[in-house]
């Protein structure tokens, strides 16, 4: 991001941190054993593991309740998966991510702990359907064929300024269906849009709408426009009855926009020049240099905090 985006406290009438979370409303969570359901004003429910001991299942997911016309609205904006697939909205501006999204504080369920987001400033917020619950996420895959006759393809996104919102891999050899997969430009970008909501489930911080900006046009156009009809023609097949290229990540990103849309949180997709994808190119390479080679197709997992790069350095500047 641009070193001279708003600061924490520019904004007008900014409230510091943003409320982003309704922690005075009701919050539940289930394990292998019990469902229950609580308010956090009456403090954190025990429950009891596997051997009978009782504990704060402060790992565990929280999920808030969303109001009904939430999950409406944000069901009916990527189509209910009408057509057989979720289909993604288009977010349009040509002010550049840095000052559309700003960092900023934002509340947390747990008490006095406050994250930092990249969250759509306050003037913009009527602009694009008055939601203030907007954040952004960047992301970018890249493709390098070495001297040897191999490949390197890496992706990476950023949720966050700093090394802890950077998250970053090598692209797997083998697909969610466990099945090995050309690893290509096109795979590693519509890779890193799936790790990036597979890694948190953001709705259950309170975001009604997640951003994520590529640089990518066909994860773009097919995120938000071909997917319908992939689905609708013979279950993701090309006229000709051919399969889609990348067919099983595109059906789990499908999926995923789905689960959001069931928590209330629509999911919309910004194509950006790569002068302002900076960052997340940085890190994808940066991943593709330094992160071990990677097998098995695994969703990396966030629960309280974003995770760092498989090593102990940052993205070169």
């Amino acid at each position: 991001m641009n070193p001279e985006a708003p600061s924490f406290t520019d904004s007008e009438s900014e409230d510091n941190p943003r409320r982003i979370l309704d922690t005075n409303g009701f919050f539940t969570f289930q394990n292998d054993r019990q469902f229950l359901t609580f308010k956090l004003e009456n403090g954190y429910p025990m429950v009891d593991d596997k051997d009978g001991n009782m504990s704060i299942p402060v790992l565990l997911p929280m999920r808030p309740f969303h109001p009904f016309v939430t999950i409406q609205r944000a069901c009916a904006a990527i189509e209910n998966g009408a057509s057989g697939a979720w289909n993604g909205t288009h977010f349009l501006s040509h002010r550049p991510p840095s000052v559309m999204f700003p960092p900023r504080q934002v509340n947390t369920a747990m008490p006095g702990r406050n994250a930092t987001r990249l969250t759509l400033r306050r003037c913009y917020v009527f602009d694009y359907g008055g939601r203030l619950k907007t954040m952004l996420v960047l992301a970018h895959g890249s493709f390098l064929a070495t001297s040897n006759n191999g490949v390197q393809a890496r992706w990476a996104f950023i949720f966050k300024l700093g090394i802890d919102g950077v998250v970053g891999r090598a692209l797997e050899h083998k697909g969610p269906d466990g099945e090995v997969r050309l690893r290509t430009p096109h795979r590693a970008a519509l890779r890193a849009v799936i790790a990036a909501l597979e890694f948190r489930a953001w709705e259950c911080d309170g975001w009604e709408h997640i951003v994520i900006a590529t640089d990518s046009i066909d994860v773009v156009s097919g995120a938000t426009s071909h997917m319908r009809a992939w689905a609708t023609n013979k279950r993701y097949s090309v006229h000709g009855g051919a399969p889609v290229k990348n067919r099983d990540l595109w059906q789990r990103l499908s999926d995923l926009m789905g689960k959001f849309a069931w928590g209330g949180c629509e999911v919309s997709f910004w194509l950006i020049a790569g002068t302002r994808n900076a960052e997340a190119m940085r890190a994808a390479r940066f991943a593709g240099r330094h992160g071990t080679v990677v097998e098995e197709y695994a969703p990396l997992e966030g629960v309280l905090s974003g995770r760092r790069l498989e090593c102990s350095e940052g993205p070169e500047d």
